[in-house]
């Protein structure tokens, strides 16, 4: 529960919080996506080059 409360902790006013969960019996997948400015990959510890581990696809 900590990831989603986090999340709308951090986001501007009027952003979008959008939680999506899915399971292919198992294990349970929850996606997170959030509008706004995001955190930017030096913050991470990425870079451009490594930049798609952030991206996964949308659960159906």
């Amino acid at each position: 529960m900590n990831l989603p409360v986090n999340t709308a902790g951090s986001i501007e006013p009027h952003a979008r919080i959008t939680l999506r969960t899915g399971h292919d019996t198992r294990p349970v997948r929850l996606a997170i996506e959030a509008t706004g400015a995001g955190i930017g990959l030096t913050h991470l510890g990425l870079n451009s080059k490594n930049e798609q581990v952030l991206r996964y696809p949308a659960l159906t």
